[in-house]
């Protein structure tokens, strides 16, 4: 299962200070995290109290509203997909080398726990998508199979250990 459970909430808070000091030891010094934030009151709270604990880890992050599907899609296309070639929010790389990509961690505050990853988020292998959402339904596989996806549970997902056996069984 790819969820986190209430005492294991500081876990993604570590992978997002992981994804920095990798950036950090890549050589890239720019922005690591992608923060998504819906506009309603609950995730700009939330963003709110994710940037104080970025800046006083020194962690650079941007943060974009999103009102739909389709600001999902253009952030995607303007930002991460750009990433993964040469990343516009990292250092150029010297010619003939690999890319460096600054961008580790997308959090999505309030959006995300609804859309299959695979057909709105261009993620490279180093990225890994944090989904703080209070919405439902679930897309499911996102919560039990794929590993690129952390969702901060709050009791609901451990809840549905009949719905996997179903969703397995399909």
């Amino acid at each position: 299962m790819v969820c986190l459970d209430v005492d294991n909430y500081e876990n993604a808070y570590k992978r997002i200070l992981g994804g920095a000091a990798k950036a950090a030891q890549e050589g890239a010094g720019a922005c690591t995290v992608l923060m998504l934030v819906a506009d309603d009151p609950d995730a700009i709270c939330a963003a709110r109290i994710l940037a104080w604990l970025l800046k006083q880890d020194n962690i650079a992050y941007k943060t974009v509203p999103i009102a739909n599907y389709d600001d999902i899609s253009r952030i995607n296309e303007e930002t991460i997909e750009k990433s993964t070639e040469v990343c516009p929010l990292s250092i150029v790389p010297a010619p003939g080398s690999v890319s460096v990509c600054a961008l580790k961690t997308v959090v999505m505050l309030n959006c995300g726990s609804r859309i299959d990853f695979n057909d709105y988020l261009s993620m490279h292998d180093d990225m890994v998508a944090i989904v703080v959402d209070s919405h439902r339904p679930f897309n499911l596989y996102n919560i039990f199979y794929n590993e690129k996806v952390l969702h901060l549970d709050d009791g609901d997902i451990s809840a549905l250990d009949e719905v996997k056996e179903a969703f397995e069984a399909l």
